[in-house]
């Protein structure tokens, strides 16, 4: 019980730390998230899956950007999106929803671009989702 006011006032500065940042935090957030659920239309466009971006507008805020897989989706689309998300160096976290943060960089955000895409491809290549009619 000895740390619960601990946290507490943690949280309180956090806060206050937030309330007072708000007007550089809040819209470098809309940013990060909109070049995210971007990403996720444009790359599965590209690739020609059948593939959008949930957890974005207006549904903010958007602390859950992530791929929703179309009807006759293979069960294990998530699993390889994942998985080559992983394997090209960014992580999403566990269903493949990310979780944005003011520290992502513009070089952090073109990593993740590129990183879908290439997940878009393995996709379409597994024969995992849905491909667009062209």
């Amino acid at each position: 019980w000895n740390a619960q006011p601990v946290c507490i006032s943690a949280g309180l500065e956090a806060m206050k730390i937030i309330d007072g940042e708000r007007d550089g935090i809040y819209p470098r957030l809309y940013e990060i998230c909109d070049r995210l659920a971007a990403s996720i239309n444009e790359s599965a466009e590209k690739a020609g899956v059948a593939v959008s971006a949930a957890g974005t507008p207006p549904e903010r805020p958007m602390v859950s950007i992530h791929p929703s897989f179309s009807s006759g989706s293979s069960p294990l689309a998530s699993y390889a999106y994942c998985l080559s998300m992983t394997n090209s160096g960014v992580f999403p976290m566990g269903t493949g929803r990310f979780i944005p943060s003011v520290k992502h960089s513009d070089e952090d955000l073109e990593k993740t671009r590129n990183a879908i895409y290439k997940s878009m491809k393995v996709l379409k290549q597994g024969t995992l989702v849905p491909q667009t009619k062209s």
